[in-house]
């Protein structure tokens, strides 16, 4: 997976970058002053949704992704567990999954590099989901407008012509190890929004209560 910390980082600088061109939220001269005090631009609620809300749904959303991979070809996830030193093992050429089929070293190898591929859309489709719900904090994105930010539409597109062009571009097996993918391993990582989008409705309907307190960053 070399390919992955690149594209990451690569991706990352860009939509920063697209971020300082967003609007602000419509509602914002509705809201109190920031106390410089107690209010920092890095709290502890930021900190907690950023690495144990997002952050762990981010890893959910990948390891479900590669486990549901791997299952649908045959291979179960309490049979994973504990398998890499036959999986590796390249004179073993009648490995059984759970259902009793037999898979050579070159089967495996395929699949692994599936699964990978699998593992780097997952990530890729949470970082976009992930810029989007950072436009706003209180308001819902449907309210924001998604195609404001036409800097932050222009690096979403790039990135999803990339995962396209890592997956399904003639070649890329032989030199990224990314093999094609079913349409449906893309979709996973939506869960980011649609958390996103609950979190900030309670935000809204119930302002200075614990959801308020804990959740507004």
């Amino acid at each position: 997976m070399t390919t992955l910390p690149p594209s990451s980082q690569g991706w990352s600088r860009f939509t920063s970058v697209s971020l300082a061109y967003e609007k602000a939220e419509s509602d914002i001269m509705h809201l109190k002053p920031r106390n410089p005090r107690k209010n920092r631009l890095v709290n502890e609620s930021l900190a907690a949704y950023s690495y144990f809300q997002i952050g762990a749904i981010q890893s959910f959303a990948g390891f479900t992704d590669y486990f549901t991979a791997m299952a649908q070809e045959g291979w179960y996830p309490l049979l994973c567990v504990g398998l890499r030193s036959h999986w590796e093992n390249v004179h073993l050429q009648d490995l059984q999954d759970s259902y009793g089929q037999e898979w050579t070293y070159a089967q495996r190898l395929y699949q692994q590099y599936t699964c990978y591929t699998v593992f780097f859309i997952s990530i890729e489709i949470c970082q976009i989901a992930d810029v989007l719900i950072r436009k706003t904090r209180r308001l819902s994105i449907f309210q924001q407008g998604f195609f404001r930010n036409k800097v932050l539409v222009s690096a979403i597109v790039f990135q999803l012509l990339l995962g396209n062009l890592l997956c399904y571009c003639p070649g890329t097996p032989n030199i990224f190890n990314f093999m094609p993918i079913r349409g449906q391993w893309w979709f996973v990582p939506i869960l980011i929004f649609v958390y996103d989008e609950i979190r900030t409705l309670g935000v809204r309907r119930h302002p200075g209560s614990w959801w308020d307190q804990e959740l507004y960053y």
